[in-house]
């Protein structure tokens, strides 16, 4: 009889994979069978099976199979997405080959792995649903790596994987964490927002009454209307969250027609007039994109109103080489970016999201002239 083809073999190894799925209740076993059975459809020595983190900055180690201990001791816990060649997989669907004898030059040290008689490593990202989700690290031993039909039939194996977990519900699992995430990045606005009004109402209470108790009525009259405007203030911001919440995008959004209509509720709801530049053709974005937008444009007129005292604000939506860039100016009283601590003012929850999106925010202020913000995201991100 025959000797079995290799493909009809890879064929037997992923239907063995389909079976044992049903029986697996727990993500812990989860994790760990498919990193058991890549070991063994494979031929590798070791597997590493990582799960993006929540917020998107680690690859967090999961589940271990195969020998090379030593390789996963310090690196298996997590691994950061800026480390090495890590990055590639944020931007990328191809696996990546690391050489341990002959090292890119961005590569993390490899002595280690070449002293255990290991020879090369393929990291090759999970994808469900055209996100990232994870990935999978496949160590060889001198002698096992078969080359580029191997790092193929790996990335077509990680396809599979990738969306068994999606199905089994990891996917979703990871949704609830970022929208936990989101919750907390609300929250802390919301504090942010709420902090400076309500703190005015507890202040003008308190000299209301020490008015009140003095029989000194015209400043009685002076603290109620203070404490009248902070209240109307607070109660505006919380409208205005809650707008902007129900502005979230659906798959895709235009991005032009979620900011005119936002714009059009800030110049009714403040008085500021705004002026709002952008492409004459639509400028359509995923979600992740169209969400991470509105929150930095809020963000940054609420700080127009809370600190700008500004006369005019001017929004634009520019488009040029895959980056979308948003520009939002003020001619308000401005800052001394150089002397603001850091995590005040909203600036550090907008460098988050254009960082989550793999974009960067600058802000430029200078005290009586202004300020201008810049976030340029990649439009695919």
């Amino acid at each position: 009889m025959n000797e079995q083809q290799p493909w009809h073999s890879r064929v037997d190894q992923i239907a063995g994979f389909f079976e044992q799925m049903p029986w697996l209740d727990e993500p812990k076993n989860l994790y760990q069978a498919i990193a058991d059975h890549l070991v063994g459809c494979t031929g590798c020595d070791s597997v590493n099976l990582r799960m993006l983190s929540v917020a998107g900055d680690e690859m967090i180690g999961c589940a271990s199979s195969g020998s090379a201990q030593t390789l996963a001791v310090d690196g298996f816990t997590s691994v950061s997405m800026t480390v090495g060649r890590m990055p590639r997989l944020e931007r990328s669907a191809e696996p990546i080959v690391y050489d341990f004898a002959n090292p890119a030059e961005e590569d993390v040290e490899s002595a280690e792995g070449l002293a255990g008689g290991y020879s090369h490593a393929v990291t090759v990202p999970l994808r469900f649903e055209g996100a990232l989700v994870g990935a999978v690290d496949f160590i060889y031993k001198e002698g096992q790596f078969a080359g580029d039909d191997e790092v193929e039939w790996l990335a077509e194996l990680c396809r599979i994987v990738g969306s068994v977990m999606g199905m089994v519900g990891v996917s979703d699992r990871m949704t609830e964490l970022r929208i936990s995430d989101e919750a907390r990045r609300i929250g802390v606005e919301l504090h942010d927002n709420l902090a400076q009004p309500v703190s005015v109402i507890s202040l003008e209470a308190d000299k209301a009454l020490m008015s009140l108790e003095e029989g000194d009525f015209d400043s009685l009259r002076h603290e109620l209307d203070r404490l009248r405007e902070a209240g109307q203030q607070a109660c505006s911001m919380i409208r205005q969250e809650v707008l902007t919440l129900q502005d979230s995008a659906g798959e895709t959004e235009d991005l032009e027609e979620s900011f005119g209509r936002y714009l059009e509720r800030f110049k009714a709801q403040w008085g500021i007039p705004c002026t709002f530049e952008h492409p004459e053709e639509p400028v359509v974005v995923t979600a992740k994109v169209g969400n991470q937008a509105i929150r930095i444009l809020h963000e940054a007129l609420s700080n127009v109103v809370r600190h700008a005292k500004a006369k005019a604000v001017i929004v634009a939506l520019e488009r040029a080489d895959g980056t979308l860039s948003i520009r939002i100016e003020d001619d308000g009283c401005g800052f001394d970016a150089r002397s603001v601590p850091e995590g005040k003012m909203g600036l550090r929850l907008m460098r988050e999201r254009a960082a989550r999106l793999g974009g960067k925010l600058v802000i430029a202020s200078v005290p009586g002239e202004g300020t201008s913000l810049v976030a340029d995201i990649p439009i695919a991100a």
